[in-house]
Parts: C-alpha cells; structure tokens; sequence
C-alpha cells in the first residue's frame, strides 16, 4: 500500500465544502479589511509593480496562512480608454480564487484585486 501523496489529499480537501467556505472566508475578510483569525496580516513594504499591456498591477497587503495566501493588490488601468476585467484574468498556477472591487475601470482608475493562493 502506498502512502496517499500531498497532491491527492490537497485535491481532496479542495473538493469539500469546508475549504469553499475558507476560500469564501478569507476572499470576505480580505474585502472587509478584517482581521481573520489564523493569518498573519501585512502591509507590503517595498511591493514589486508588475505591468501587463495596459494593466499595472501593485501587491500592497497579505494574509498569510499555513496553507493559503491571500494578497491583496492594485489593479491600474494605465489606457485612455474604460478596461473590462474579469476574475479568469488573474487565474495562474497556485490560485485558488479571485474577486475584483470592481470590473470596469476607467481611464488611469484604480481598483482592488484579491487573490488567494495555495502553499503546496
């Protein structure tokens, strides 16, 4: 008999309500500004701007749990023109959920975005 590899079980726990509702939890708090009991919060000191065409994008604060993530980031829209988000743009490897503050920015507006991110 094999041992059941971390991935699998990660898989797994993934699948239950109760992770949904950690990820729906922590998504919440972060929104909220709230402290969340078991993550340690933290402003990002020196935050690394990364660019994306038209789209700025400023880690300022995180929420960091034994097994999850959460950052909390600036999203700029550098173009003259109104830019339409939606979460499915921010997914990449490692991301369990998304929220924006808001899916439509306007020229040089600025908006939230939430991310939360597995420790594997």
């Amino acid at each position: 008999m094999e041992p059941t590899s971390p991935s699998l079980l990660t898989a797994r726990f993934e699948e239950t309500d109760s992770y949904q509702k950690l990820l729906v939890t922590l998504i919440n708090g972060m929104i909220n500004s709230e402290a969340l009991e078991d993550y340690a919060y933290s402003e990002i000191k020196e935050p690394k701007k990364t660019s994306v065409g038209v789209v700025s994008i400023k880690p300022i604060a995180s929420y960091s749990g034994s097994h999850l993530l959460g950052i909390v980031s600036e999203v700029k829209n550098k173009s003259r023109n109104p830019l339409f988000l939606k979460p499915s743009y921010f997914y990449k490897l490692g991301v369990r959920a998304v929220a924006l503050s808001q899916q439509t920015l306007g020229p040089s507006e600025t908006g939230l975005l939430y991310q939360v991110i597995g420790r594997e």
